[in-house]
C-alpha cells in the first residue's frame, strides 16, 4: 500500500514518463503488490493523462506558433506598410497548405480535395471566366440586334402604313399631284422650253384640274394647263376635256425648262390639220380627251403642262396614271407608243 501511494504520488508530481509510469505498474502487478483491476485502472489513467498532457503542449506549441506569425505579420493598424504583395500571398499559401495538410492527416480526403478546388483553385472561376465573358459579347450581340430589329419593324410598318394609307386614299406618293395652275400664253398654246412667262409659279392656282370632279374645269383656249407633283415622277398623264384637236405636251423637272414634242413649235401638234403634224401627217382626224400622255423620250418629270389652240374650249382633270403601251407623245423613249399606229388607241372618244 506504501508503494502503490508513492507511485501515485509520484505520477500527480510528473516525475515519472507515460513510458515509465507503465513500466512500473507493470511491475508491481507481476510482484502481487496490486491486483488485476487495478492495474487496468491505473494504466488507463496514466494513458489519458499523457494525452491530455500532450494535448495541452499542443494547443500551447500552436497559439505560440501564431503569436509569432501575428507578430510577424503585424495586425490592423499596426501592419507594416512596406510589407509586399508577393510576400503577403507566400505568408497566406503556407497558410492554406498547413491547414490542407491537417485536413489531409485528419482521414478526409475528400474534404481536402474540396478545400484545395475552392481556396487554391478558384471554384473553378479560371475555367468559367472565358464562358462569362463569351456570354458578355454574344449579350452585347444580341441586344444590338434586338435594336437593329426593332428599327427595321418600325420601318417596314412605316412603310405599311404609308401604302395602306395611299391605297385607302390613292394617293400616288412622289406622283401624286398637289397643286394646279393655268394661264393663257397665247400663241395657239405654244409652250417655249424657257423664259420666265413659262415658269409654273407665275400661273395661277386653280384646283378645278386636281379635284377629281369634272364639273369643275378652266378655259383651254391657248392656256397653260399644269400640275406639278410631291416629288420626281415618271409614270403618264391623262388629260381630260372638249378638245378634239391641237393638242400639246410639256414635261418639267422644275416648273421652268420644258420639253415636249411641240415645245418651242406648236404645229407639231396631235390633231387633225396640224401644220407639221408630229405624226407626219395633216390628216391625222380629229382626237378627242382623254388621252393619255407619256413623258417625253422617258424623262423624269414633276411638272407637266398640257395646251392647245382651238378656242372655246375646256380641261376637266389632269391625272396621273400608269403608262399604257398606247400612251401618246413620248417619241424618242424606250416604251413606244407613238405616232401613227397608236392615235386612234390613245383616247376614250
Amino acid at each position: 500500500m506504501r508503494v502503490l501511494l508513492c507511485f501515485v504520488a509520484a505520477a500527480a508530481t510528473g516525475e515519472f514518463t507515460t513510458y515509465n509510469e507503465v513500466s512500473r505498474l507493470g511491475d508491481l502487478y507481476k510482484k502481487g503488490f496490486i491486483s488485476e483491476e487495478q492495474f487496468s485502472e491505473m494504466k488507463s489513467n496514466a494513458l489519458k493523462n499523457h494525452y491530455q498532457a500532450k494535448s495541452q503542449r499542443r494547443a500551447t506549441l500552436e497559439a505560440r506558433s501564431a503569436a509569432t506569425e501575428r507578430r510577424k505579420l503585424g495586425a490592423g493598424d499596426t501592419a507594416p506598410q512596406s510589407k509586399c504583395l508577393a510576400s503577403m500571398v507566400t505568408d497566406t499559401k503556407r497558410k492554406i497548405d498547413a491547414i490542407a495538410d491537417d485536413i489531409k492527416k485528419g482521414a478526409n480526403p475528400t474534404l481536402a480535395a474540396l478545400w484545395k478546388f475552392v481556396v487554391m483553385e478558384g471554384g473553378g472561376s479560371a475555367q468559367l471566366s472565358p464562358v462569362v465573358s463569351q456570354n458578355k459579347k454574344q449579350n452585347a450581340l444580341h441586344a444590338e440586334q434586338v435594336i437593329e430589329a426593332a428599327d427595321t419593324i418600325t420601318n417596314m410598318n412605316k412603310q405599311i402604313l404609308t401604302r395602306l394609307t395611299q391605297a385607302a386614299t390613292g394617293d400616288l406618293g412622289d406622283c401624286q399631284p398637289i397643286e394646279a395652275r393655268n394661264k393663257d400664253v397665247g400663241t395657239y398654246g405654244q409652250i417655249n422650253s424657257s423664259g420666265s412667262k413659262y415658269y409654273f409659279t407665275a400661273w395661277s392656282v386653280t384646283a378645278a384640274l386636281i379635284d377629281g370632279d369634272t364639273k369643275t374645269n378652266v378655259d383651254a383656249t391657248t392656256e397653260a394647263c399644269a400640275i406639278k407633283t410631291r416629288g420626281p415622277c415618271n409614270k403618264c398623264v391623262k388629260v381630260y376635256g372638249s378638245p378634239e384637236n391641237y393638242h400639246q405636251m410639256a414635261w418639267s423637272k422644275d416648273g421652268k425648262a420644258w420639253a415636249g414634242f411641240a415645245v418651242n413649235a406648236w404645229t407639231k401638234c396631235f390633231g387633225t390639220s396640224c401644220p407639221s403634224a408630229y405624226g407626219g401627217s395633216k390628216s391625222q382626224g380629229s382626237m378627242p380627251l382623254p388621252i393619255t400622255f407619256k413623258p417625253w423620250q422617258g424623262m423624269t418629270w414633276q411638272y407637266a403642262v398640257y395646251s392647245q389652240a382651238s378656242g372655246s374650249r375646256r380641261i376637266y382633270e389632269m391625272e396621273v396614271v400608269n403608262c399604257p403601251n398606247n400612251a401618246l407623245g413620248g417619241k424618242g423613249s424606250n416604251s413606244g407608243g407613238d405616232g401613227e399606229g397608236d392615235r386612234e388607241e390613245s383616247h376614250d372618244g
